[in-house]
C-alpha cells in the first residue's frame, strides 16, 4: 500500500511539472538578432520626450512611452531603422504615465501611472 501512495505522489508531481511548462510564463530560449549594420535612430516630434521604452523579446521592434509638449502621453511602436514610428495608443489625458513593460511571451503592453493620487497598471 505504501508503494501505491508513493507512485501516486510521484505521478501527481510529474503531471504538475509537465502542466507548468504549458503556461505563458515558462521560459523559452530567446533568439538573439544581430545589431543593425547601420546607425538607426527614431526622430521625435518637436517637444516630445521619451519617458520609458522597451524592446520586444522577438527583436527588432521597440515601444516608447512619450510625452508631447502639451502633456499628452502616447505609445509609439518603431521597427529598427524604419523611417517612421506608429502611434499605438494615445493615453487618457488624466492618466499620468510613468513606465511601461512588455510581456515576454505575448504581445501585450503594460503602462503604470496615476490618476490623481491613485496608481494603476493598465494593459
Amino acid at each position: 500500500m505504501r508503494h501505491l501512495h508513493l507512485c501516486a505522489v510521484c505521478f501527481l508531481a510529474l503531471s504538475m511539472f509537465a502542466a507548468a511548462k504549458d503556461t505563458p510564463f515558462a521560459e523559452r530560449e530567446i533568439k538573439i538578432l544581430p545589431s543593425p549594420s547601420t546607425v538607426c535612430e527614431l526622430k521625435l516630434a518637436t517637444g516630445q520626450k521619451v519617458i520609458d521604452f522597451d524592446v520586444w523579446p522577438s527583436g527588432g521592434e521597440t515601444v516608447a512611452l512619450v510625452r508631447d509638449a502639451d502633456g499628452t502621453n502616447k505609445l509609439l511602436g518603431w521597427k529598427l531603422c524604419a523611417r517612421e514610428s506608429e502611434v499605438l495608443a494615445v493615453l487618457p489625458g488624466n492618466f499620468e504615465a510613468h513606465a511601461l513593460a512588455l510581456h515576454p511571451t505575448v504581445r501585450r503592453i503594460f503602462v503604470s501611472g496615476r490618476i490623481g493620487q491613485h496608481w494603476q497598471i493598465v494593459a
